[in-house]
């Protein structure tokens, strides 16, 4: 059953009904594919057959920790920890999971949280894909000892991360996730007097890198990543997209020819406002996916986006763009745009005709608290499959619910529309605005 879809209406997540997860359950520990070890397991008595490949752990870590690992073995290739809420890790407990299980190739420990990732962590020279939680400021050189690392999911506590480590090496990595800021080092053997950007070692395979910070889009560094297909950078996009001695950025983005999923997220500082939204030119051609969050641009360069001709998901975040009035012009035509979310922004007044998003499928207006009202428009595009409103107001949601009694009037021949609204749509609250 489908449980999450994209924003592209592709399916994300799954789920099956517990009856069937029990039996899987079941049949992969007979199988000995998988095993799962349940709450209030004692640890000393458990005994981990040696076909097991796969380990999984969930509240019940913590018995496992504290016991050093007795159960252990090294025929264990993953271990997953399915805790429901992030776990710290004691100092004394660091390394019960890399010397137990030395040659692991997927250590998936995301909601367990180290203060330090022990030496014996970088033993582990099996490690296909690590998801980690620390409180570290730096990616430790001793990561490049990884050569076989693919995934990289490394969370901090800290606001930035210094890689140290020396990624350009690491030839089989492909995607580098973290929930802050990467400042990613310079590839080896280049200068800002070297003609040639790419380094000695020649470009990288990485597809995904998100988030980095905006000074880590120098020319040097995106050189290295011709095939990267995700983007995400955050930080002072002041830095990003203004000119200094005649060099912007942002400019080196273009290059990224394959580029289709960018998210832009603006740290701002007091006095650190963004001038204008970049020229459509400047953006990567095959780009279907723009995510920007507090980047405060004006409601006027949002026809801008229009000239993206292959962007099929918006997601306008937190303070995106900033104004009360927001008229998209007659010209400005989203071809290919289906999905389109505005969150937390201060608009009051939304015009826009039929013509400017001929296939749009869905819209999201969340906590859009000010808007007086959905463009009627938005009733006449017959690929509209979806509208839901979050925390609006009375007014916009008497304006959805009109273009809801719309489409339900002339339906014949098109999609079924279906209209969400939270808090539930209350009429004698409405009739008495």
């Amino acid at each position: 059953m489908v449980l999450k879809r994209r924003a592209d209406s592709q399916i994300k997540t799954c789920r099956i009904h517990d009856t069937l997860h029990e039996f899987c359950k079941t049949e992969a520990a007979r199988q000995n594919l998988f095993r799962e070890i349940m709450d209030g397991a004692k640890w000393g008595e458990v005994i981990i057959d040696k076909n097991t490949h796969r380990l999984c752990v969930n509240s019940s870590i913590m018995e496992f920790l504290k016991s050093g690992g007795k159960s252990s073995g090294d025929h264990v290739r993953s271990f997953l920890s399915s805790c429901s809420k992030e776990v710290e890790i004691p100092n004394e407990c660091l390394q019960v999971i890399p010397k137990s299980f030395p040659l692991l190739r997927v250590m998936d420990v995301e909601n367990l949280k180290f203060k330090v990732l022990p030496k014996q962590f970088y033993d582990l020279f099996h490690l296909r894909f690590v998801a980690v939680s620390t409180e570290l400021k730096i990616l430790p050189k001793s990561f490049s000892k990884f050569h076989n690392m693919q995934t990289l999911v490394f969370n901090t506590t800290q606001n930035s991360l210094d890689v140290k480590a020396e990624i350009w090496s690491m030839r089989k990595l492909r995607h580098v996730h973290t929930n802050t800021s990467m400042q990613l080092p310079l590839p080896p053997n280049t200068s800002k007097n070297n003609n040639n950007n790419s380094s000695s070692l020649g470009s990288t395979e990485i597809k995904t890198l998100s988030t980095i910070s905006p000074s880590s889009c120098t020319s040097e560094i995106l050189d290295m990543t011709p095939d990267l297909q995700k983007l995400g950078i955050r930080g002072n996009l002041v830095e990003l997209m203004e000119n200094k001695g005649g060099i912007c950025l942002f400019d080196n983005i273009k290059k990224l020819d394959r580029l289709e999923n960018l998210k832009l997220i603006h740290d701002a500082l007091q006095g650190n406002k963004l001038r204008s939204f970049p020229e459509a030119g400047k953006f990567p051609r095959r780009l279907r996916k723009m995510t920007l969050s507090n980047t405060a641009f004006d409601w006027m360069d949002f026809n801008i986006l229009a000239l993206l001709y292959e962007l099929e998901v918006l997601k306008l975040e937190e303070n995106a763009f900033r104004g009360d009035i927001c008229h998209v012009r007659n010209d400005a035509v989203f071809r290919q745009l289906q999905y389109l979310r505005i969150q937390r922004v201060d608009i009051v007044s939304w015009t826009a005709s039929k013509d400017s998003f001929p296939v749009l499928k869905y819209l999201f207006l969340r906590n859009c608290t000010q808007l007086d009202a959905v463009p009627p428009a938005f009733g006449h595009i017959d690929s509209l499959i979806l509208m839901e409103l979050y925390c609006t107001n009375d007014s916009a949601t008497q304006s959805a619910l009109e273009i809801h009694r719309q489409r339900s009037a002339t339906s014949a021949g098109l999609p079924i529309f279906q209209l969400s609204i939270y808090p539930p749509y209350r009429q004698d609250v409405v009739s008495n605005h």
